[in-house]
């Protein structure tokens, strides 16, 4: 778990930066959780500790290239309505309430490529209405 939510994320991060310093508009935006967000009343140890570091990650990060305006941003969402998280709350395998249309996830991943250099959107949590975190 931790291999894969904070140590490859730092691994691509760093080998994508030279193209990225040569981009028009650079993003880097990556996949959080809720359960990485301070005081979340999550069980998953090693999937929380992931994704709080990969907010501490974004964070430094942020200032290391922001003379060079990459933007980078962290979204944490609660549940996504993927077949299998949907499967899992309909059997009661997962808390959380409601998911989140993976369409929703996706207009607000436009949204932040389709901002100006000038704008810098840090992090942004997204429960579901009817969910945990909300």
């Amino acid at each position: 778990m931790i291999a894969v939510n904070l140590t490859a994320p730092i691994r691509l991060i760093k080998a994508l930066l030279p193209a990225l310093r040569r981009a028009d508009n650079p993003k880097i935006i990556l996949m959080g959780a809720l359960s990485g967000l301070d005081n979340f009343s999550g069980r998953e140890v090693a999937n929380s500790a992931s994704k709080f570091g990969l907010r501490g990650v974004v964070h430094a990060l942020r200032e290391e290239v922001r003379s060079q305006q990459i933007g980078i941003t962290v979204i944490n969402p609660g549940n996504i309505g993927t077949p299998e998280v949907l499967a899992d709350l309909a059997a009661d395998n997962l808390t959380g309430g409601e998911a989140i249309p993976l369409a929703d996830l996706l207009k607000i991943i436009d949204c932040v490529l389709s901002l100006s250099r000038a704008t810098c959107i840090k992090e942004i949590d997204v429960p579901a209405m009817l969910g945990d975190g909300a």
